[in-house]
């Protein structure tokens, strides 16, 4: 739901940015929140921003089996 909530935001937000796409891996530590994330690919630095802002404020319930690790990709249109 806060990815959702995320989207909605950014959709309303003036100064986003044109389409592009980004590819990015985070961890999520045994608290549920985000230890660290490196963007993999870009089309700019603006996307990437964006989606280290999406990511770094992610907080979720813990995980059953501590932490992991994931990839997301966002496309911005």
């Amino acid at each position: 739901t806060f990815l959702d909530r995320s989207a909605q935001g950014f959709r309303m937000d003036p100064r986003r940015p044109a389409r592009g796409f980004v590819r990015i891996r985070f961890e999520i530590d045994p608290s549920g929140s985000v230890q660290k994330y490196r963007v993999l690919e870009a089309s700019s630095d603006l996307h990437a921003r964006k989606a280290e802002e999406i990511v770094s404020g992610l907080r979720l319930p813990p995980p059953p089996d501590g932490g992991f690790a994931a990839e997301q990709s966002f496309n911005f249109r």
